[in-house]
C-alpha cells in the first residue's frame, strides 16, 4: 500500500487480543482514534509478525498493551513512512495470517489462523522483512506501553551502509529460506494420498491441498496440535515432526517393490513406466531429495521389468489384417495416436528418471526442471488431461509452490513446457519422435464459498520445430487452430478442461466434476448450439462413513464418458480424444496415453469401498469399461464387412465391454513394513469389437514399502 500524505496526528490507544469466534485462532486489533494511511503485514519467520503502519505522525508512547496470551514480546520503531510494529510469537503456535481495516471503525485488524507449522513455514518463505529491529525487548503487561527502540548505527557503520542493510539483510534471508513441502510430496497414487484427501480429519485451512493438482504434499497436515482421532493416527505420516532449524535438509524416500501377474491379457492403468503385459511384471522405486535454502533437488528413479508375454488370443484370430497408421505391427489398429497392443515380443526393462525434479523458489513461487508425473483436475481414476497413465517427460515449469493465499480465497498456478517422445513401436521415421507440449493450470478456492475449488487446465501439443522456443512454449494460451490446417509441421491442437471439487465438511460429503473439449477452433455460436460435440466429462462422489474414531468406511463412484455418443456426432465429424490424424502420435508419451488411462473414445462407470482400520485398509470395486467406442462408431463400415450378414450387423452387440472386479488389502506390518495385496477379475467381451471374442483376465499384484525416517539432519 502506499502511504498518503496526512496533515492530522492519530493515537495508537490500545493494542487488543481476542479469540476469534470461530475458535480458530485471534484477532490483534490496534485501535486509532483515526484511521492511518495503509498499512502492510509481514510474516518472515514462524514467530515474528511485522505490521508497518503509514502516516505522518503517529503517537504511540501511552498505548496500553495486550496480555500474554499468544506474544512475547513487542517492539515499536519510529519509521520514514510511519512506525513499525514486531509481534514475537510464542513457541508452539503457528498461525497464518490475514489483515484488514475495520469496516465501521479506524482500527487495523491482523487475524491469526491456527496451521500447521509446515504451512506456516511456505507462508513465512514467501515473506520478507518490512524494517530492521537491533535489540529485543520484553513484552511487559502491566505497563502502559512498552520500551521503544530507534535503530542505531555502529561506530563501523556509515547512514548509508545502513541503509542498504536490509536489502544485504534479504538477500542472506534468501538463502536461508526453505520449504519442507518440497520435500514431502506424495506419490500419485500412494493410499496416504486419498486417505489425506477423504478420511484425514479436517480443519479448516491446515489440509492446504485443492486436490486440483498433484502430487500433493503431506507436510500440509497438522502435526502440532491435538487433531481428531482417526484409523492412521497412530502411522509415521501423521508423526512425523518437520524441523525447521538450519537451510540444509535431506530426505531418504521410502522403497517400494511391486509385482503383478496378467494371466490372459495386459491390464494396468495408472502406474507411469511400468508396462503390465501379459505374464510377470515387476517395479522398484526409492530415491532421497536434498534441500539448501530455496534450492530443491530430488532423486527418486523408478526400474520396471515385464515379461511380456505373447496373447493367447493372437492365435485365435489374426488381427494383423486391421491397418496400423504408424506402421508398426505392435500399434493399436485404426488409432491416430502412439498405443502399441504389446511392446515387441520379448522381455524387456525400462530405467527411468521417475519423479526427480530440480527447483528454485522465492515468494511462494518456483521454477525449475523436472521429470515428476502430474495430474491436474479433481478426478480420482480417470482425469481428462493429465494422469500418471504414462511415465513423466523432462519438462520446465513455472508456478506456485503452495496455495497463495489471499483475502479472497487461496490460488494454485503451474506453467509447464516439456518434449513427449515417441515409443519403439510405433514407426521408423526418426524425424517425427519428438512432440512439443506446453500446458497451464490454474486452480482457485473461494474463502467465501467454504470447500469449494475450481480449476481449468489448457494444453497444446505440435511436432518440434513448429516456430520458436518462445512461441512453443506459450502454444496453450493462444486459440485453438481451424481443422483445415493438414500440414504436419505447421499443426497445433488444443485440449482444455473445466473442473470444481466440493467439500460439504460436516456431512463428510464430497462431489466433483470435469468437462472437457478435445476439439478445433469452433464458432462460438456453434459451441452453443451443440456443446456435447468432441466432449468428455467426469462425475464423482465421495462419501466418508465416520463408524468409530478407529474405523472409517469410505465409498467412492465415479463415471468417466469420453465418447462421442450423441446424436450430433453421428451427424458431423467428431475428434476422439488423445488421437489426431495430422499429430499422428496423438497427446502420448511412450506409447501411454498422458490423460484417462481408459483410453481413446472410452467410457467407464465404477464404485468402490474402503474400509480404514488402525492395522490397514480393505478395499473392493466394481467396474464397467466400454473399450474404444468412438473407434467402432467410426469404422463401423469396416467391421461390418467381417460378418456374414453385414445388412443385419446392428442387431447383435460387437462392443468392447469390460465388467473388472477388483479385491485389494493393506496391511501394517511391524519394522515400519506395509504390504499391499490385490486381486482383479477382468472379463471382456467382444474382445477387438469382433464378436464372441470373449477373455477371462486375472491379475494379481503384491507391494512392499519400507517407512524409513523422512527427514535427515
Amino acid at each position: 500500500m502506499t502511504p498518503q500524505a496526512s496533515a492530522a496526528q492519530i493515537n495508537l490507544e490500545r493494542i487488543s487480543v481476542t479469540e476469534r469466534s470461530d475458535g480458530r485462532g485471534y484477532v490483534i486489533r490496534h485501535h486509532f482514534n483515526e484511521r492511518p494511511d495503509s498499512f502492510r503485514v509481514s510474516q518472515p519467520d514462524l514467530y515474528t509478525l511485522q505490521l508497518y503502519l503509514y502516516h505522518d505522525e503517529i503517537v504511540y508512547q501511552n498505548y496500553e498493551a495486550p496480555d500474554n496470551r499468544i506474544l512475547e514480546e513487542i517492539q515499536i520503531i519510529q519509521l520514514d513512512y510511519g512506525i513499525g510494529v514486531e509481534y514475537r510469537i510464542r513457541e508452539n503456535h503457528y498461525f497464518s495470517t490475514a489483515s484488514y481495516f475495520d469496516r465501521n471503525q479506524s482500527d487495523v485488524l491482523i487475524s491469526l489462523e491456527s496451521t500447521s507449522q509446515a504451512v506456516a513455514a511456505v507462508q513465512s518463505a514467501a515473506a520478507s522483512r518490512l524494517f530492521m529491529i537491533d535489540e529485543p525487548a520484553t513484552l511487559d503487561t502491566k505497563a502502559t506501553g512498552p520500551p521503544i527502540h530507534e535503530t542505531q548505527i555502529t561506530d563501523t557503520e556509515t547512514e548509508e551502509e545502513a541503509a542498504q542493510s536490509p536489502d544485504r539483510y534479504k538477500f542472506d534471508t534468501f538463502l536461508s529460506k526453505r520449504n519442507p513441502a518440497a520435500l514431502h510430496r506424495l506419490p500419485i497414487g500412494d493410499p496416504f494420498e486419498l486417505y489425506l484427501r477423504s478420511v484425514y480429519p479436517k480443519t479448516g485451512s491446515e489440509t492446504s491441498s485443492s486436490f486440483l493438482m498433484r502430487p500433493v504434499q503431506s507436510t500440509g497436515i497438522n502435526k502440532t496440535t491435538i487433531q481428531p482421532a482417526h484409523p492412521w493416527m497412530n502411522q509415521s505420516l501423521f508423526q512425523e515432526q518437520v524441523n525447521d532449524e538450519g537451510a540444509f535438509d535431506y530426505v531418504i524416500y521410502n522403497p517400494v517393490a511391486y509385482m503383478s501377474n496378467n494371466s490372459e491379457i495386459p491390464l494396468g492403468q495408472n502406474d507411469g513406466i511400468l508396462w503390465q503385459g501379459r505374464g510377470t511384471n515387476y517395479f522398484l522405486s526409492g530415491g532421497a531429495g536434498v534441500q539448501y535454502g530455496p534450492f530443491t533437488a530430488v532423486f527418486r528413479p523408478q526400474f520396471a521389468y515385464s515379461e511380456n508375454l505373447e496373447y493367447t488370443e493372437i492365435e485365435t484370430f489374426d488381427i494383423s489384417i486391421h491397418p496400423r497408421y504408424g506402421g508398426s505391427e505392435y500399434q493399436m489398429y485404426l488409432t491416430y495416436a502412439d498405443i502399441p497392443l504389446r511392446f515387441g515380443d520379448q522381455s524387456f526393462s525400462r530405467f527411468d528418471l521417475g519423479d526427480s525434479f530440480l527447483q528454485l523458489e522465492y515468494a511462494g513461487f518456483g521454477g525449475g526442471i523436472s521429470n515428476e508425473r502430474m495430474w491436474t483436475g479433481p478426478a480420482i481414476h480417470n482425469p481428462l488431461i493429465f494422469s500418471n497413465h504414462a511415465p513423466g517427460f523432462i519438462h520446465g515449469y513455472l508456478g506456485t509452490t503452495a496455495p497463495f493465499f489471499t483475502r479472497y480465497g487461496n490460488l494454485e498456478a503451474r506453467w509447464i513446457w516439456g518434449r513427449l517422445k515417441e515409443s519403439d513401436y510405433f514407426d521408423d521415421n526418426p524425424d517425427n519422435d519428438d512432440r512439443f507440449v506446453t500446458a497451464f493450470t490454474l486452480n482457485y478456492s473461494p474463502s467465501f464459498i467454504p470447500g469449494l475449488h475450481l480449476g481449468v487446465t489448457r494444453a497444446a501439443y505440435s511436432y518440434t520445430g513448429n516456430g520458436s522456443l518462445l512461441a512453443d512454449m506459450f502454444m496453450a494460451f493462444k486459440p485453438s487452430q481451424s481443422k483445415e490446417v493438414t500440414n504436419p509441421d505447421e499443426a497445433v491442437f488444443n485440449m482444455t478442461s473445466y473442473y470444481a471439487r466440493w467439500l460439504f465438511e460436516a456431512a463428510n460429503v464430497e462431489v466433483y466434476t470435469e468437462w472437457g473439449r478435445n476439439d478445433h477452433k469452433r464458432s462460438f455460436r456453434d459451441i452453443l448450439a451443440e456443446p456435447e460435440l468432441n466432449r468428455g466429462y467426469v462425475l464423482g462422489f465421495l462419501k466418508n462413513f465416520h463408524i468409530t474414531n478407529s474405523r472409517r468406511l469410505l465409498l467412492n463412484t465415479e463415471i468417466t464418458k469420453l465418447e462421442n455418443s450423441s446424436v450430433t456426432a453421428t451427424q458431423r465429424d467428431y475428434n476422439i480424444w488423445y488421437t489426431n490424424p495430422v499429430i499422428g502420435q496423438g497427446f502420448t508419451h511412450k506409447g501411454r496415453v498422458l490423460g484417462a488411462g481408459i483410453g481413446p473414445g472410452s467410457s467407464t462407470q465404477q464404485v468402490h469401498l474402503h474400509y480404514y482400520d488402525k492395522w490397514g485398509m480393505l478395499g473392493i470395486s466394481g467396474a464397467r469399461i466400454a473399450h474404444h467406442m468412438d473407434r467402432h462408431f467410426r469404422y463401423e463400415d469396416y467391421f461390418r464387412s467381417f460378418v456374414n450378414f453385414p445388412q443385419f450387423y446392428f442387431i447383435l452387440s460387437r462392443h468392447e465391454i469390460e465388467m473388472r472386479y477388483g479385491f485389494n488389502v493393506l496391511l501394517f506390518l511391524p519394522n515400519n513394513l506395509e504390504l499391499e495385496a490385490g486381486y482383479i477379475i477382468g472379463k471382456v467381451e467382444n474382445r477387438y469389437n469382433l464378436r464372441l471374442q470373449d477373455i477371462d483376465n486375472h491379475q494379481y499384484s503384491f507391494t512392499l514399502r519400507y517407512n524409513i525416517s523422512r527427514t535427515v539432519r
